[in-house]
């Protein structure tokens, strides 16, 4: 097998994968506020644990307000349960 060969069935595996979806966000603090947007692909439902013990949602692009600054684990899970991603968040003292 050729090296340009093996490359396309990798790429033909990661593909029929992710079929339903791959799930990304992006975030902006402001102070004790966070704003979330889904760059998933292929997502026609989102749930969102805000990673506090008490915040989520189900909107596509959700802001969430802190009550503490500290650093949150934040996940998005997309087409109920199909793929799912977390990023630490940090709401800054500082600017809180």
């Amino acid at each position: 097998m050729s090296r340009r060969n093996h490359i396309v069935t990798l790429i033909n595996r990661r593909r029929s994968l992710n079929i339903a979806g791959i799930a990304d966000f992006t975030y902006v603090v402001m102070g004790g506020s966070v704003y979330f947007t889904s760059t998933s692909t292929g997502a026609s439902s989102w749930s969102w644990d805000f990673g506090d013990g008490s915040g989520t949602s189900t909107d596509e692009n959700p802001s969430y307000e802190y009550s503490t600054a500290d650093t949150f684990t934040v996940t998005l899970t997309i087409n109920s349960g199909a793929d799912s991603i977390n990023y630490a968040v940090t709401v800054d003292p500082l600017l809180y």
